[in-house]
């Protein structure tokens, strides 16, 4: 959900969802894990969000790969590429995500 929803997909692809470009990514990361009351760190969130990106751009590429035809039209369409994006520009904005909201959401 935090891929989607804050958004930490790669930034046109937020954009062609509807968000603003100059969304406030940390407030709205900071907005739902205290929503959810998410018990861990924001790093672990983070951690979670970018191996389920680079799982997901794996999975798509390897159902591709044999010949699944779903797959292999998200595939062609960049879908697996955006989500590599989307990893590398979430390394690259990690130091902002962090240092906007608070390691520990609930004083832990």
């Amino acid at each position: 959900m935090l891929l989607t929803w804050v958004p930490l997909t790669a930034r046109e692809v937020a954009v062609a969802d509807g968000f603003p470009p100059d969304v406030d990514r940390a407030g709205r990361l900071r907005l739902l894990l205290e929503a959810y009351q998410w018990a861990g760190t924001v790093e672990e969130a983070l951690a979670a969000v970018r191996l389920r990106a680079l799982e997901h751009a794996t999975g798509l590429r390897a159902a591709a790969d044999t010949g699944y035809g779903p797959a292999a039209a998200l595939v062609a369409e960049g879908v697996a590429d955006a989500f590599d994006r989307a990893v590398t520009e979430l390394d690259a904005s990690m130091e902002e995500l962090l240092h906007e909201a608070p390691k520990s959401l609930h004083g832990s």
